[in-house]
C-alpha cells in the first residue's frame, strides 16, 4: 500500500488537480458525423484465393465504418462519388440505430481496446459508488490468430482471472478500510491496482479527501457490514467538498486494475 490518506495528494492528485486520463472517457462518443476522409482504393481479398476488388472505406460515426467492395468498379472519379452518395442514404437511414449501436458497443467493448493503449493491463473494473454502476470491458481473449484454445482452456483462463479480480477487490478494500486511497501491491504473476478518489465530472479537477477525516469515516466503515457502507462513501464525499448536501456532478470513485506481474510499479503508478 502506498503512501496513507493523502497519498492522493502526494503523487500529484492535489485539489486542483485533473486526472491524466479516465477510463471513462474513453467510453465517451460522439453521434456527430464524423470529419474523417473516405478511402477509394484496390484491394485484395482471399475468398479463399486472392481477388482484387475496389473498395470504398469511411467512417459514418465515432468506431461505426462503412466498408463498400466491388469486383465491378474500376477506380474512376465518377464511381467514387456514386459511393460517396451511397455513404450519404446509409448515413441518414442508419440515424435512427447509431445511439442503440452505441450502447451495444460500450457494453461489450472488450479489454484489447484499453490493452494497446496501456501495455501490461489485464483487466480493470470502475465502480462509481455515488450512483452504484459498475463500468468494466467484457473478459476476451487477446492471443494471436496462430494460437487457438480448447474450451477447456479458456475456461481455465476467465476462473483465474475472475478470481484475481475478486481477489484484487478484497485486498484493496482491506487496505482502504485502514485510511489508504491508492494501493500497488505484487502478487504471483499479477500486479494489483487500486485508487479511490472523489470527481468532479463538470471540471474535471480530482478532490483529494482530508487525510484525519477519511480515517474517522473509513474507520467507522470497516465496524460496518458492505451493505451498510453506502452512506460512508456519501459522508466522504460532503467533508471532501465541505458541503452538506452532494452536487450531482460530484462522484466518489474506485478504480481496480489487474496488471500482469512483469511491470514495474513506476508505470502502473503513472
Amino acid at each position: 500500500a502506498e503512501g496513507p490518506a493523502n497519498s492522493a495528494t502526494e503523487s500529484g492528485f492535489g485539489a486542483d488537480s485533473a486526472l491524466p486520463f479516465s477510463f471513462e472517457s474513453m467510453y465517451a462518443r460522439s453521434d456527430e458525423p464524423s470529419e474523417r476522409g473516405a478511402v477509394f482504393k484496390r484491394v485484395f481479398v482471399r475468398t479463399p484465393e486472392y481477388v482484387p476488388f475496389w473498395g470504398y472505406f469511411t467512417e459514418l460515426r465515432d468506431n461505426i465504418y462503412l466498408v463498400l467492395l466491388s469486383t465491378a468498379m474500376k477506380g474512376t472519379a465518377e464511381e467514387k462519388q456514386t459511393c460517396k452518395r451511397m455513404e450519404d442514404v446509409i448515413a441518414r437511414k442508419m440515424k435512427d440505430y447509431i445511439s442503440f449501436l452505441r450502447v451495444l458497443e460500450q457494453a461489450h467493448r472488450p479489454v484489447v481496446h484499453f490493452q494497446l493503449r496501456f501495455p501490461g493491463l489485464v483487466h480493470f473494473v470502475t465502480v462509481n459508488r455515488t450512483t452504484q454502476r459498475v463500468l468494466a470491458p467484457k473478459i476476451s481473449e487477446a492471443y494471436g490468430r496462430l494460437y487457438r484454445a480448447s474450451a477447456v482452456d479458456r475456461d481455465r483462463m476467465q476462473y483465474i482471472l475472475h478470481r484475481r479480480v475478486w481477489d484484487s477487490y478484497y485486498r484493496a478494500h482491506e487496505y482502504f478500510w485502514k485510511g489508504y486511497t491508492s494501493m500497488i501491491m505484487k502478487s504471483g504473476d499479477f500486479t494489483y491496482s487500486y485508487r479511490f478518489y472523489v470527481l468532479d465530472c463538470t471540471t474535471g479537477n480530482v478532490i483529494a479527501p482530508q487525510s484525519e477525516l477519511l480515517r474517522r469515516h473509513t474507520m467507522e466503515g470497516a465496524a460496518l457490514n458492505e451493505d451498510a457502507r453506502d452512506k460512508i462513501y456519501e459522508d466522504i464525499v460532503k467533508t471532501s467538498c465541505n458541503v452538506r448536501t452532494v452536487p450531482p456532478s460530484v462522484v466518489c470513485i474506485e478504480l481496480f486494475v489487474l496488471y500482469v506481474g512483469p511491470i514495474s510499479s513506476k508505470n502502473v503508478a503513472n
